[in-house]
């Protein structure tokens, strides 16, 4: 296992290295004295720990996060869309309920291939190359969904809008959580769950009141267009990838400018520079070897203990049924009575609420007195109370609509507390620079599997063995699933990418106590 320690130099060489950069190696074009050095060492060690703070640019800053994460607003908006729009089309064709489930459950495993392939397009392209990408592969499908003329390119278009779903799993994260500064990383990652949250409501909403499902995937259509114009145009590439490709001059001055024009000129680059030196000990703790190859990913003793929990948790969040209880909650709620249109009703609610919860999350998750663990536990928790008492009411039948819709909405709360606002976040920084991009592509796949398997069972099962049943299995892995992220998920709030439970072993005793670490 290759730590900050066993850097030949350290972070001094590191600084060295980057300060002796001339412009035509795509480096910094002056150095540094010892005493400017000294400070950056001392400093950059205070970055790797999370301590280094300092007043943002929020609006540039805000300005790479929103771009960055716009392919989450479409995804949360094609969702929306797509679960109001299920009935009607399901109508139109004259769809059989296995024809249904199909063409909600294709885009799992179309999304679990965008998924595999978004990490290692972002890593040779570019993550701006990866998010356009993302993009384009869901303009186009919901274009083919909104102009299908039979059931066939109806299915071929949300496949090929799930290979771009998948990669907005992926690339997005990636790009806020390189962009973000450590002390900030958490409540910035967490803007691309918060931003798909905002648009699932938005989809429902818009397809309620234009009332023709063509037109409200038209709709994803123009979003989708129009978020291609904003990547292509208004965001550079990741700082990181930009230094690993030489290209250092212009890294220092993206990450210049996320610093506030209240600090001094100084202050700034020498912030920048502090950035560019931590970023430059990632890369060249692995710089023989490169990117971990997939062997590396799967093998290495260094990544398996992540990548366990990293596989683990990414299949948990589909299996807790959200994809299914959120595509189908108006098919569940008229299982209980309630009309068609109330149910769209309560999607919104359902939508608006987790968003709601999103937000809470991100307001303390920076907090160390929350961190990670507080939200998702709690969060974990409100799921399993929700989905055992869903399936009491089934078992008991005969239960107004409203008390079924007001669980639905609970559910909804907790997931947006919990793993809704940090499965993207937690996953993201579990594994160390040269696993990340394949081992977030991994996790992707089993995401996407995962949901597949329970979108494409759903309404089957609501007919055999009742919506009691159903929610029985949905406790039993809630129930799990808690056990889980309170036995496995660590602590990651205010630590370097990367740096956990795993990573910790076998660190020298000085260098454990200088991070804080017991």
């Amino acid at each position: 296992m290759i730590g900050f320690w066993e850097l030949k130099g350290g972070a001094e060489s590191a600084v060295e290295e980057i300060g002796s950069y001339e412009s035509g190696e795509g480096g910094i074009k002056h150095g540094r004295n010892d005493e400017e050095k000294t400070g950056l060492l001392e400093e950059s060690k205070d970055e790797a720990s999370g301590g280094l703070e300092f007043r943002v640019n929020s609006p540039y800053l805000g300005l790479l996060i929103m771009a960055g994460g716009v392919g989450s607003f479409v995804r949360g908006y094609d969702l929306g869309v797509m679960g109001s729009a299920l009935l009607p089309m399901k109508r139109a064709f004259d769809l059989t309920d296995v024809q249904t489930q199909l063409l909600v459950a294709m885009v799992m495993p179309m999304a679990a291939t965008g998924s595999l392939f978004a990490g290692s397009v972002a890593d040779k392209l570019g993550r701006k190359a990866g998010l356009l990408t993302a993009l384009f592969f869901i303009t186009g499908g919901v274009f083919l969904m909104g102009t299908a003329v039979n059931y066939e390119i109806l299915l071929t278009g949300r496949c090929i809008a799930g290979l771009g779903l998948g990669m907005t799993f992926v690339v997005p994260s990636m790009y806020c959580a390189e962009v973000s500064p450590v002390h900030l990383r958490g409540r910035l990652t967490m803007s691309n769950p918060v931003l798909t949250m905002a648009g699932m409501p938005l989809g429902f909403l818009g397809t309620m009141l234009i009332n023709d499902w063509r037109w409200a995937f038209h709709t994803v259509t123009i979003f989708g267009a129009l978020s291609i114009l904003i990547v292509m145009f208004g965001i550079p590439d990741s700082p990181r990838w930009l230094l690993s490709q030489k290209r250092g001059p212009e890294a220092e001055d993206i990450l210049r400018k996320t610093v506030s024009s209240s600090e001094t000129a100084a202050k700034r680059e020498e912030i920048a520079r502090q950035r560019l030196v931590e970023m430059k000990q990632d890369m060249d703790r692995n710089k023989k070897r490169g990117l971990a190859t997939w062997k590396e990913v799967l093998l290495s003793k260094e990544n398996s203990k992540n990548l366990a929990v990293g596989l683990s948790f990414a299949s948990l969040c589909p299996l807790i049924g959200v994809e299914a209880i959120f595509l189908y909650a108006v098919y569940t709620l008229t299982q209980f009575g309630m009309s068609e249109r109330t149910g769209n009703v309560i999607a919104i609610v359902m939508g608006l609420v987790h968003l709601i919860s999103n937000l809470t999350t991100t307001a303390v998750i920076d907090n160390p007195l929350f961190g990670r663990r507080g939200p998702l536990l709690t969060g974990a928790m409100g799921i399993l109370v929700s989905v055992s008492v869903m399936s009491a009411f089934g078992f008991i039948g005969n239960i107004p609509g409203e008390l079924p819709a007001s669980i639905l909405i609970l559910y909804a709360s907790a997931y947006g507390l919990g793993y809704g606002s940090l499965s993207l976040t937690i996953v993201a920084e579990l594994f160390v620079g040269p696993y990340r991009s394949k081992s977030l592509a991994l996790c992707g796949v089993f995401s996407r599997v995962f949901g597949f398997i329970v979108t494409i069972a759903y309404i089957s099962l609501v007919e055999s063995i009742g919506v009691g049943g159903v929610y029985l299995i949905l406790t039993a892995i809630a129930a799990g699933g808690w056990l889980f992220c309170y036995s496995f998920i660590p602590e990651l709030q205010g630590k370097a990418m990367g740096f956990n439970a795993s990573h910790d072993v076998g660190m020298p005793k000085d260098v454990r106590e200088a991070k804080g670490i017991k």
